[in-house]
């Protein structure tokens, strides 16, 4: 299973005291679904066949794309 995660990083600085740094951070970029294992059950009419999608509600890792922003102003 593999994820393509992308970040953008940059610092503002409006004096030697004062600064704005911003970030923007992507997580499966892709949106590449990761499929569960097919059915291994020999006798079943599914069987080899793949019907679902794994899912993690609530992970930042796992599931669907997910993009985060943030600014911070230091002083």
């Amino acid at each position: 299973m593999i994820n393509l995660d992308a970040g953008l990083f940059r610092n503002f600085n409006f004096s030697e005291r004062w600064r704005m740094p911003f970030r923007a951070e992507a997580f499966n970029v892709s949106n590449t679904p990761k499929f569960v294992n097919p059915s291994s059950t020999v006798s079943a009419a599914g069987f080899m066949t793949v019907t679902s999608a794994l899912t993690t509600s609530g992970s930042v890792e796992g599931g669907e794309r997910t993009i985060r922003f943030s600014l911070r102003f230091s002083f």
